[in-house]
């Protein structure tokens, strides 16, 4: 057994707990929690996923296969004391003023729930506004899917405004967007909702003040997100607002996945593909490529065993970053989709 392996159970309780508390799901009452508070739940939730990993992207199970620097058992006691010190500072949770409630008992290998999570918003220079979104899967190690529908729907307008269907184990960040007209007043909500398994939870997205977000810079380190290219001729995508475009191909045949990533800014990129929509499986040759300066096409293959419609998730961002290293600035990586038409 890996010796590690209680503590990173401690601190996904840790995170599972300040999520919770954060989106109201926590039964000692979060709804009353001040919005200062609320901001400090998400730094404590940031603590705990960089005491993960200091790598830790859209899966925690996906380390730096370069660097190989998965933490050991006592660099992982020293940050999951650092993670207890903060929750109990910045939250005041004394140890007995919840004593019913377990964390640990809303984490569990499957049959948990999924809750969309609002990571925050940007304005745009035609005066609308972009929401962001993710997910936080409760299971350590079941993938769920949920159909876009009555259990998976974005409200107002359209059931389907893009988001996904395929959940990976744990927890997935900013992977799409909803662009919000500029008359979106502060009191506006853009609401996405899932229910699985009994388990329904509805997280309204909005203009509040403490969750406006820097996508395009995050000034404390001074980065901005790779430039994403998904198609010759497309247009050059950086950050979250993502370019779509769409293919066809037939079952078990390999669809080859080209795209063009840099940094403007003198820093190596990699490239990531996920999953995000589909009937079936979807088989990469190769989920992560890794491009070095001076390189600047990412390359791999799916291969589909199911048809029907698909939708591959197109992630880049640095490589010696993880997702959530600028904090609550949500910055920096880029976003893309592929829609395959799968036939037989």
């Amino acid at each position: 057994m890996d010796p590690a392996r209680p503590h990173r159970t401690v601190l996904l309780s840790c995170l599972a707990r300040c999520h919770e508390f954060r989106i109201g799901l926590h039964p000692s009452g979060a709804d009353r929690l001040a919005p200062r508070r609320v901001g400090r739940l998400r730094q404590v939730e940031i603590l705990a996923e960089q005491a993960l990993h200091p790598h830790y992207r859209l899966n925690p199970e996906r380390f730096n296969r370069k660097k190989n620097t998965a933490p050991g058992d006592a660099t992982l006691k020293r940050r999951l004391t650092i993670c207890g010190i903060a929750a109990v500072l910045l939250l005041g949770l004394a140890p007995g003023a919840d004593a019913q409630y377990d964390p640990r008992a809303r984490l569990q290998p499957q049959g948990l729930g999924v809750s969309p999570t609002f990571e925050g918003w940007y304005p745009n220079p035609d005066g609308t506004y972009t929401l962001s979104f993710g997910y936080f899967n409760k299971n350590t190690d079941e993938v769920v899917t949920i159909p876009v529908g009555e259990s998976n729907s974005v409200s107002p307008g359209p059931t389907d405004q893009g988001q996904p269907t395929y959940f990976d184990a744990r927890r997935g960040y900013g992977i799409f967007t909803v662009v919000v007209p500029a008359d979106f007043g502060p009191d506006d909500r853009v609401t996405w909702t899932l229910e699985r398994n009994g388990e329904r939870y509805s997280i309204p997205g909005g203009l509040l003040d403490s969750y406006q977000t820097a996508n395009l810079h995050a000034p404390a380190i001074d980065m901005y997100p790779p430039v994403l290219v998904m198609r010759d001729g497309g247009p050059e995508v950086r950050g979250a607002a993502g370019d779509w475009t769409e293919t066809a191909v037939r079952v078990g045949e390999p669809l080859e996945l080209t795209v063009d990533a840099w940094d403007e800014h003198g820093h190596e990129v990699s490239v990531w593909f996920y999953k995000y929509r589909g009937p079936g499986a979807v088989a990469f040759a190769a989920d992560e490529v890794d491009l070095e300066l001076g390189h600047r096409t990412a390359t791999t293959t799916a291969t589909f065993d199911t048809p029907g419609e698909y939708v591959v998730y197109v992630r880049t961002g640095q490589t010696e970053r993880g997702v959530r290293e600028a904090g609550l600035e949500q910055c920096c990586w880029s976003n893309g989709y592929v829609t395959v038409t799968v036939t037989q």
